[in-house]
């Protein structure tokens, strides 16, 4: 495990998975332990914003609710 924000665990795994779904130059730039943990926590502060749009009820929105269904979509027809 490398952070915890609320009840999501970032791990070795994750971090290795964000950046391969980088493209090859982004990637390149974050060849450093430096430049590593620089993405980490950019990850870190990404979960702290959606956990306190969670703890605000910002997902039972209805625009979220659809933007959520809308991406679901996307990602089945891109498939």
């Amino acid at each position: 495990m490398l952070a915890q924000v609320g009840d999501r665990t970032i791990t070795v795994g994750d971090l290795a998975d964000r950046l391969a779904s980088q493209s090859p130059y982004l990637r390149a730039r974050f060849e450093s332990p430096e430049r590593r943990k620089e993405f980490l926590d950019n990850l870190v502060r990404f979960e702290l914003l959606v956990y306190e749009a969670k703890r605000r009820g910002y997902g039972d929105r209805p625009e979220i609710i659809r933007a959520r269904r809308n991406a679901m979509i996307q990602e089945l027809v891109r498939e």
